[in-house]
C-alpha cells in the first residue's frame, strides 16, 4: 500500500494511526509513505474548479488561515511499524526507488493464460 500525505496529524487521539499501522501488520500490508509539502508551514489554498488559479485560502472556525507542513515523523513511523518504507517526495529519484521498493517485496506473480480470466477468450499468456 502506498500513502501519500503531509503526514499532519490534526487530532489530539493518534492511538488510530497506531491501531490502523497493526491492523496493517496483521494482515501483512506493508505500507510505504510518500512524504508531500512544505517544512515551513504554508498556507492551504483553494484552487478554483479547474485548478489554473487560486481563489483563496481555507480558514479556520475562529476565522484564522490554516496552515500545513510536512510531519514526516508520522510517516516514518507508520512504515516503520509495518515494514514498509519512508520517501520524501521532492527528493530527486524518490518516484523510482517507491516503485523499485514495491516490486521488490510484490508477492510472486503467477503466469496464467489470458483465457483463465473470466470473459476472456485469448490464448495468449498474460502476467497476473
Amino acid at each position: 500500500m502506498v500513502l501519500l500525505s503531509d503526514g499532519e496529524d490534526i487530532s489530539l487521539d493518534r492511538s488510530y494511526l497506531n491501531e490502523s499501522a497493526q491492523k496493517a501488520v496483521e494482515q501483512k500490508v506493508k505500507v510505504y509513505t510518500v512524504g508531500i509539502g512544505a517544512s515551513q508551514e504554508v498556507l492551504i489554498p483553494i484552487r478554483s474548479p479547474d485548478q489554473s488559479f487560486v481563489s483563496g485560502y481555507y480558514l479556520s472556525e475562529d476565522g484564522s488561515y490554516l496552515k500545513t507542513s510536512l510531519v514526516p515523523e508520522t510517516l516514518k513511523q507508520i512504515a516503520a511499524t509495518t515494514g514498509g518504507r519512508y520517501f520524501r517526495a521532492s527528493e530527486e529519484g524518490s518516484a523510482e526507488k517507491l516503485v523499485e521498493a514495491c516490486f521488490r517485496r510484490r508477492r510472486t506473480w503467477k503466469r496464467r493464460r489470458a483465457s483463465n480470466w473470466p470473459g476472456s477468450t485469448s490464448p495468449h499468456p498474460s502476467s497476473g
